[in-house]
């Protein structure tokens, strides 16, 4: 995101012809902020990532390691700045381990892990291009709990 300072002025004068030069009122307001330019790149060209573990995953192999996946993706970077970048999984933690991505099954969530270092959802992911971060995503289950 690139940061941008802008100052406007406006400047705002009441012409009324039955007014005094006197009464011509001048007001000043200074605006300060910033402003967020279109992004620099499109991930994935914008579509969802699906990722698929397999239709034949065995509930009681499910620990963290098994069914690893690789996150493909996709980053196009028009006018990337400093070739500095970061990016994030967004998402829900799980109730049982709130570092790992929220499923529809409370005792299961998804971790992700960027050049075999562990992400967070909801942790920024800092990396320079031209190099882009190999993603895996991996089932973890709730330490003594079933799946079904």
């Amino acid at each position: 995101m690139m940061n941008k300072k802008v100052f406007v002025i406006f400047f705002f004068l009441q012409t009324v012809t039955t007014l005094p030069f006197s009464a011509l009122a001048e007001a000043r307001l200074t605006f300060q902020g910033t402003v967020l330019d279109d992004p620099p790149c499109i991930f994935n060209s914008g579509y969802v990532i699906n990722i698929d573990f397999g239709a034949t995953i065995i509930t009681t192999r499910v620990d963290g390691i098994n069914y690893s996946q690789e996150v493909k993706y996709n980053l196009v970077c028009t006018t990337p700045p400093l070739n500095t970048l970061r990016m994030q999984i967004i998402g829900v933690g799980a109730a049982f381990d709130a570092k790992n991505l929220s499923t529809d099954k409370s005792n299961l969530s998804i971790s992700f892990f960027a050049d075999g270092k562990a992400l967070p959802v909801n942790q920024w992911l800092n990396f320079t291009l031209p190099q882009q971060p190999q993603l895996k995503a991996v089932p973890v289950k709730k330490t003594g709990s079933t799946l079904t």
